[in-house]
C-alpha cells in the first residue's frame, strides 16, 4: 500500500508551529505517550517534529526512537538526530524529513513513505517493505563504511529518481524496486542483490 503525500510537508513552517500554544497542547500528549510507552498509533500528526537536534522542545532534546512502535503517524518534515533501532514503522510518513546521522539498526519499515526526504544513517539489517522512497537523498558524510547499510533489504519499494551518494550498501538486497531515475553514485555496493530492475551505478564499488 503506498502513502499519499502530505499537502504540505515544508519543514520550515512545521517545525514553527512547536512553539504555538494551541499545537503545544495537542501534540504534548502525544509525545508523552511515545516516550513513555514506547507506542503511538493512529492518525497522529507530528509533522515538523525535532527530536536529539537544534530546536527541538524541551521533551524531545534528549528523546529517541528506539524499540518504538509507530503506526499511521505523519513525520513529514521532521528532523530526527537519534536511534530508532530495533523499533517498527507501520505506514508512517517521513516526506520531506531529515535523518541526521541516525541509527537504525534492525529496524523495520512497513509501508512508510521518504518522498524527498534526506536520509544519513547507518540502518544494518533494517527491513524496508513497500515503501515510497521517490527523491529520497541517501548522503554520506565522510568514510563509505560510516553510512549506509549493511544486510538491509528493500523489498517493492519506489525509488525513482533517488539519489545514493557516498554511502555503503554492501550485501544488501533490492527486491522489485522501481529505480526510473535513481542514481548510486561513488557507492560501496559490494555483494548487494539487486532482483529485477537496475539502477544508474557511478564510480561504485561492486
Amino acid at each position: 500500500m503506498k502513502l499519499e503525500k502530505s499537502n504540505d510537508a515544508r519543514p520550515r513552517g512545521l517545525r514553527q508551529r512547536w512553539s504555538e500554544p494551541t499545537f503545544h497542547s495537542y501534540v504534548i500528549p502525544l509525545v508523552r505517550q511515545l516516550l513513555e510507552a514506547r507506542e503511538l498509533h493512529g492518525h497522529a500528526d507530528l509533522r515538523g517534529m525535532v527530536m536529539a537536534a537544534d530546536g527541538a522542545i524541551d521533551e524531545l532534546t534528549s528523546a529517541n526512537l528506539f524499540e518504538v512502535k509507530m503506526s499511521d503517524v505523519d513525520l513529514s518534515g521532521a528532523l530526527l538526530a537519534t536511534s530508532m533501532s530495533s523499533a517498527k514503522f507501520l505506514r508512517v510518513r517521513f516526506d520531506n524529513a531529515t535523518l541526521d546521522r541516525v541509527l537504525a539498526k534492525k529496524a523495520v519499515f512497513e509501508a512508510c513513505s521518504f518522498a524527498g526526504s534526506k536520509l544519513t544513517f547507518q540502518a544494518d539489517d533494517a527491513v524496508f517493505n513497500t515503501c515510497d522512497m521517490s527523491s529520497a537523498r541517501f548522503l554520506g558524510t565522510g568514510s563509505l563504511q560510516e553510512w549506509g547499510a549493511r544486510r538491509a533489504k528493500f523489498t517493492n519499494c519506489d525509488l525513482t529518481d533517488a539519489l545514493f551518494k557516498r554511502v555503503e550498501f554492501r550485501a544488501c538486497e533490492f527486491d522489485n524496486c522501481k529505480f526510473d531515475g535513481c542514481v548510486f553514485e561513488r557507492c560501496d555496493l559490494r555483494g548487494a542483490k539487486f532482483l529485477g530492475a537496475l539502477p544508474v551505478l557511478k564510480d561504485c564499488t561492486v
